[in-house]
């Protein structure tokens, strides 16, 4: 398909079904005159990072941008330190946005898509290049999974390059496969099923396989890298909406809808921005996702899934069965099935956790199984305590065949991963205080599909591997502890 211009825009916008019905106009009807206003601003074209090179338009126009940002005083709103200070920081300047970002919370995406759209804006003006669009990082398990070769450049006047990343991504070594597939997480129906499951996957896990200051929210945004991972965690929400059945943005949550959040605009003049105001990326915010491959827009390509995870895609009556779940009313308070009596220490060899389901939880399950009550069923991981920085990623596995002694990640019992992205472990900060939420109504439905779902235990396994190919978990921990969960726990929420 050609990229899209202003007359086919236009067209798609009264057209109002291929183009604009992904993002759904936020389930309303809007005035055609609204739509036709909005069409008749330029559409920005977002590429994939590994199509470019150092020549290329977007990639000139953001290091002349970066620089011009870097000689600013970190006071002012465009500044690079003020963008990066309003994700993190440890040093919070009296009067600016700091600490700012949303994780493990229902806007993580939704905040994430204001900022990265913000600071593309301040890009476009400090570069001078009216048409730049921000590149997204297309990393994917079947593709391209390394830091692309023009960020890991130490060459003299290199701005894209930083030393403070892990040795191995700074070599060129590749993410280990399962750390960049995002399959897990577009297989989820509801939404905020969607949203947890990326958070932790690829989101997280690229963080902490960046290494450096990737890895803690208060310094994550000043790699340049950062910017790039995040537009294609955005994207990733595109797709993840373009397959359908069921998957719509939760327009109906009030709070997700309304809630505003402070940014600064391409002026440093203070903005402020809702969740309605950005469900629709090419009418409201007036950009658009090239394709995976360096073909041309657009994201709906019948091909997509293949290129980007070795995930099965759920059966059509699973997915059926996690749309009913979006129109099932929220429970008041959650309610567990079973959970963990001890604390669990993660090293550099599996662990497995049995949870015996109460009599209560059975029943609990039960009501929910025939819908006859609301949300879902989730693993909850709560009072990490990460030891220093991690340097091992652990897959998350439930009800594991007993046998199975290295479990793959494309199997129908993957879950996830621990998201150890967070509070640095500078001044003592290693603590994750947020719950941390995987999603196991997928999991539990297709393990009941194949008769693999026991009503009496739960067993959960965490299996350690390495951030990038080639890394043994046991060479690189050598017996250390490094993490420590304080409770798991099964609830439906």
């Amino acid at each position: 398909m050609e990229d899209m211009d202003r007359r086919d825009f236009m067209a798609a916008a009264l057209g109002g079904v291929t183009f604009l019905g992904a993002s759904g106009l936020l389930g309303r009807n809007p005035a055609i005159a609204a739509i036709l206003s909005e069409a008749a601003t330029q559409v920005y074209t977002r590429r994939n990072v590994y199509c470019l090179t150092a020549a290329s338009p977007e990639i000139v126009a953001y290091k002349t941008a970066i620089q011009a940002m870097q000689a600013l005083p970190d006071t002012n709103g465009v500044s690079w330190m003020a963008q990066a200070n309003i994700h993190g920081t440890f040093t919070p300047p009296p009067g600016m946005i700091t600490a700012a970002c949303q994780h493990n919370t229902m806007f993580f995406l939704s905040w994430h898509r204001m900022y990265v759209y913000f600071f593309e804006r301040i890009v476009r003006k400090m570069s001078g290049d009216p048409n730049f669009a921000l590149p997204y990082w297309g990393y994917s398990p079947t593709g391209s999974h390394d830091l692309p070769q023009i960020f890991r450049t130490p060459t003299t006047g290199n701005p894209l390059y930083t030393p403070n990343r892990s040795a191995s991504i700074n070599a060129g070594t590749p993410i280990i496969p399962a750390l960049v597939d995002a399959g897990t997480a577009l297989s989820q129906v509801p939404f905020f099923d969607f949203t947890n499951s990326l958070n932790g996957l690829p989101h997280g896990q690229v963080h902490m396989a960046v290494g450096g200051g990737m890895a803690n929210f208060q310094q994550a945004a000043q790699d340049p890298i950062f910017w790039l991972h995040h537009c294609n965690i955005d994207r990733l929400w595109e797709l993840w909406l373009g397959r359908g059945a069921g998957r719509v943005n939760p327009i109906t949550d009030l709070i997700w809808r309304t809630t505003p959040f402070q940014f600064y605009d391409e002026n440093g003049g203070t903005v402020m921005l809702t969740g309605e105001k950005i469900v629709d990326t090419a009418c409201q915010l007036h950009y658009q996702y090239e394709s995976d491959d360096c073909g041309k827009v657009i994201v709906f390509d019948p091909r997509w899934w293949e290129r980007l995870s070795h995930i099965r895609i759920p059966s059509a009556a699973i997915a059926a069965k996690l749309d009913s779940l979006g129109a099932r009313p929220p429970l008041p308070a959650p309610q567990s099935l079973t959970q963990a009596q001890q604390p669990i220490q993660l090293g550099a060899k599996p662990v497995q956790v049995a949870l015996p389901v109460s009599d209560e939880g059975k029943r609990i399950l039960a009501t929910w199984s025939r819908g006859e009550s609301g949300g879902h069923i989730n693993l909850v991981l709560d009072d990490i305590q990460v030891q220093g920085t991690p340097r091992v990623a652990y897959e998350v596995y439930i009800n594991l065949p007993t046998d199975v002694r290295n479990p793959e990640y494309t199997g129908p019992n993957f879950v996830g991963a621990v998201n150890l992205f967070g509070p640095s472990s500078r001044d003592m900060h290693a603590a994750k205080p947020e719950s941390q939420i995987i999603p196991l109504s997928l999991v539990y439905l297709r393990l009941r599909e194949a008769e693999r779902w026991s009503d009496d235990t739960v067993r959960v396994t965490f299996v350690p591997r390495g951030l990038t190919e080639g890394e043994d978990p046991a060479r690189t921990l050598r017996g250390a502890t490094q993490v420590i969960i304080g409770r798991v726990s099964v609830q439906i929420q």
